[in-house]
């Protein structure tokens, strides 16, 4: 998308009676200064025209009207941008000799975050597996369902909201979000907590 649109980017100027090309005009690589989350623009500076830093640039999002994407830059990090005469927007990030990917493998796909999360998906094997260095929630204004061929569940307390129940299955509660019995998982029996009614 982002050729194509380069390239009907550079007809329209030359149709304009611009000349000289995106690569010699308006393409340009820079690093982030500023960002103004709000806007989700940020500012650029560029050193192969003398640090010069730009104002606002727009970042491309993927969607914006009815479901809306939502992903800046770092500041110090290289990006890609296109500067016309009154303003411009940036393209996207490029890893370097000071970024280096670290997700490596043709098949895999995903996001590595700075506190060491990630989302990770190997379509080679198929497996998609995530890590995260902090608490994780899961809300839904209906049901949410589980479908696997096994389920393993390793936890410590599992404590229920209010009004709500267990079922009891051979003496082991069985966990009502994942349905497996909640005393066999782990090198203990776990504890159910519900709150007084």
């Amino acid at each position: 998308m982002t050729v194509r649109f380069l390239a009907l980017l550079e007809m329209t100027m030359r149709s304009s009676g611009v000349t000289g090309g995106i690569m010699e005009g308006i393409f340009r690589y820079g690093e982030v200064v500023s960002i103004n989350a709000d806007k989700c623009t940020v500012r650029v500076q560029f050193q192969d025209m003398d640090d010069f830093i730009s104002g606002d640039l727009f970042v491309l999002q993927n969607k914006t009207h009815k479901d809306k994407y939502y992903f800046l830059p770092d500041v110090g990090e290289l990006v890609v941008c296109v500067l016309i005469e009154y303003g411009g927007f940036v393209l996207g990030s490029i890893y370097n000799q000071k970024d280096m990917p670290v997700i490596l493998g043709e098949n895999k796909s995903g996001i590595s975050y700075e506190d060491g999360s990630e989302i990770v998906y190997n379509k080679e094997s198929g497996k998609l597996s995530g890590k995260f260095a902090n608490e994780v929630n899961i809300s839904s204004d209906s049901k949410v369902s589980f479908s696997s061929g096994e389920f393993n569940v390793a936890c410590g307390d599992v404590k229920l909201g209010e009004g709500a129940s267990v079922s009891v299955v051979h003496e082991l509660t069985l966990c009502p979000i994942f349905g497996v019995p909640i005393g066999s998982v782990g090198p203990k029996p776990a504890k159910v907590i519900v709150p007084n009614s």
